[in-house]
């Protein structure tokens, strides 16, 4: 008993026409707001919550401070990312760094991400970058230091810029720590 296997006209093993592929479907994006930073996956960044917002600490030597402003990027209708404008600039210095350090060139485009809940006002988040540590603040939809202009229907954020919660009140939250209302996805 001899098989033969024919490959011609789009025929299978079996003498039949091949289906189709299917065309894929874009999923929708599971959570509608979250942050991206250009640091790797295990990243000490310090995430406090408090009853006005959420602030993000990253400590990292070496940046420009014109790289490390915030903006709001619509991925798609509904789903909205938080990211650095200068991210491609701060992972070439980064990969420099590591360079230098190691003496290896290699590629690492990983990035640390933390979904935020739906009241997270990403087109008010506010960045600096002082002492070498970047720091990211985004206030909160019910917060009674940023309002929502009635005829710009985006934030105003206050005259006088975040102020740091009481040590008690914010909760911080860290990777292996499940229990925060604020969940890291790293």
């Amino acid at each position: 008993m001899s098989t033969q296997f024919s490959s011609r006209n789009g025929d299978d093993l079996y003498g039949q026409a091949c289906p189709q592929p299917k065309q894929l479907r874009r999923l929708p994006h599971v959570f509608c707001k979250w942050v991206e930073l250009p640091f790797k996956e295990n990243a000490d960044v310090k995430v406090e919550e408090s009853p006005h917002g959420y602030r993000f600490l990253v400590r990292q030597a070496g940046l420009i401070a014109e790289d490390v402003v915030v903006e709001a990027v619509e991925v798609m209708p509904g789903a909205t990312r938080l990211r650095l404008r200068g991210e491609e600039r701060i992972r070439q210095r980064l990969k420099l760094l590591r360079k230098e350090a190691s003496g290896s060139d290699s590629e690492d485009r990983t990035t640390w991400r933390a979904r935020l809940p739906e009241s997270a006002l990403l087109e008010a988040a506010a960045s600096s970058y002082i002492n070498d540590v970047i720091s990211i603040n985004i206030p909160k939809e019910g917060s009674s230091r940023y309002r929502l202009s009635s005829t710009r229907k985006r934030p105003v954020p206050p005259t006088s810029g975040y102020r740091q919660a009481p040590a008690a009140s914010p909760s911080c939250c860290d990777p292996h720590d499940i229990k925060s209302s604020l969940v890291c996805l790293v």
